[in-house]
């Protein structure tokens, strides 16, 4: 067998000449890339148009003006307690307040003059209002005479303690009915009117006549008084009016004119 000795002395010599090469160029390596991270998308926060939930807006209901509240033991600058207005003279604006309500406002005329006060409504479905503002009354009594100098249908009102809640009152109609209620006025019930009571009566005196009317309100117990007769006591189990302001008042409905004049009204204690 051959052994070929030269070919395996070239084949040394070229590895050696080999590993000199590497030996003098320093063994350099590829640079191996440093990884870069990659940057994460920058979520974008849309801005939110979130809608408020609208609340529905009810319906203003007519009420009577309310006065920031007064001590009941200590009068006013020039107002009293119990006391009996003679319309001698033109009501205070600091101690009364008029309210108007209804459709035709602009066809009622009123005031004070010879000892009178005269409400004059020439309007279907308006009323007057007149509020005495110096005190808030708890338990209390008013009265007033009337003279009805228009047609029978009009109705005179009495009311106490009204405040921003509600307040009661009485209409009395010349023609022999009445009715008892509570004005309410947030909602306690229900919004508006609210009858306790109504009835007829033969101790209102019909036609152009004269007529003492009164309301006493002392605790729950709400009185109707007519020429002197106590013609109906109810209690009220729901609404609970403790205190407010006391006044008077007309109301018209479709029959014209209604022409009432007020003669004393009288606030006092209820006997």
């Amino acid at each position: 067998m051959k052994v070929y000795r030269p070919l395996f002395f070239i084949i040394g010599l070229l590895l050696i000449i080999g590993m000199a090469c590497n030996f003098v160029s320093g063994g350099a390596k590829t640079p191996t890339q440093e990884p870069t991270s990659v940057a994460q998308p920058t979520e974008v926060v849309q801005p939110t148009n979130e809608v408020v939930p609208t609340v529905e807006v009810l319906p203003t209901v007519e009420t009577l003006p309310t006065q920031e509240a007064l001590p009941t033991d200590t009068p006013g600058a020039t107002g009293q307690d119990y006391f009996t207005e003679k319309f001698d003279a033109p009501l205070s604006d600091s101690l009364w307040a008029i309210t108007l309500g209804g459709e035709n406002q602009k066809k009622a005329s009123y005031g004070a003059k010879n000892n009178l006060y005269t409400i004059d409504l020439e309007g279907a479905n308006t009323k007057v209002y007149v509020e005495y503002l110096a005190y808030n009354y708890t338990d209390v009594r008013v009265d007033v005479t009337t003279y009805n100098r228009g047609k029978n249908t009009g109705a005179v009102l009495l009311f106490c303690r009204t405040s921003k809640d509600g307040w009661y009152q009485v209409q009395i109609a010349n023609d022999g009915r009445y009715w008892i209620q509570a004005f309410d006025n947030i909602g306690i019930i229900q919004k508006g009117i609210n009858l306790i009571a109504n009835g007829g009566s033969t101790h209102i005196k019909s036609g152009r006549e004269k007529n003492d009317y009164g309301l006493s309100c002392s605790g729950d117990d709400l009185t109707l008084i007519i020429n002197g007769v106590e013609e109906r006591t109810i209690k009220d189990t729901k609404f609970h009016y403790l205190t407010g302001h006391v006044g008077f008042g007309l109301e018209a409905v479709n029959l014209l004119p209604i022409i009432t004049d007020f003669e004393n009204f009288q606030i006092s204690k209820p006997q």
